[in-house]
């Protein structure tokens, strides 16, 4: 049975647990066909018995699960994609939640308040301006209009320095 799988080892151990436990659900492996050809599995078992209860062996099925890896790469890639634009930016990018507290930063953020993304990320986004109700007023604007354009706020960083922002935001869903 082992020999058909990418890694023989990982399928043995997969047939040994459905004797150990009685079943395995959804268990990983590769399939390689004698053409070569990979095939992802998601290799489902269970014993089967005689009329008194002795085991016979095992009942597998392995269900193709190729498309939907082929579709988390993709997910995945294409979140890369879209970290690595908001990393890109040389403007400090935040998202937050209605409630005001930061979800996700950039680096430029970490850079213009001298707080890390650990720190900064589930933090009140008011408390990093020097006027933080006037920060308050912002996000809530666009939370009740569904944006915000060119709306002063000056970021004081840990050292105490101060940078001068036009906020710019918007809803997304």
């Amino acid at each position: 049975f082992a020999d058909y799988f990418t890694e023989p080892e990982l399928a043995r151990e997969g047939y040994q647990q459905v004797f150990a436990h009685g079943s395995v659900t959804d268990y990983p492996l590769a399939i390689r066909h004698a053409s070569g050809k990979i095939t992802d599995v998601l290799y489902n078992a269970s014993l089967y018995r005689d009329a008194q209860g002795n085991v016979l062996g095992v009942f597998a099925a392995a269900r193709d699960v190729t498309e939907r890896k082929k579709a988390e790469q993709a997910t995945q890639a294409a979140a890369h994609y879209a970290r690595s634009l908001i990393e890109a930016s040389l403007d400090p990018l935040v998202t937050i939640s209605a409630d005001g507290k930061i979800t996700d930063v950039n680096k430029a953020t970490e850079e213009v308040t001298g707080v890390g993304r650990d720190t900064l990320i589930g933090s009140d986004f008011a408390d990093y301006f020097t006027e933080p109700e006037l920060a308050r007023e912002g996000y809530q604007q666009v939370f009740a209009h569904g944006s915000v354009t060119d709306y002063p706020l000056a970021i004081r960083h840990a050292s105490g320095k101060i940078t001068d922002v036009l906020y710019n935001a918007s809803l997304y869903r």
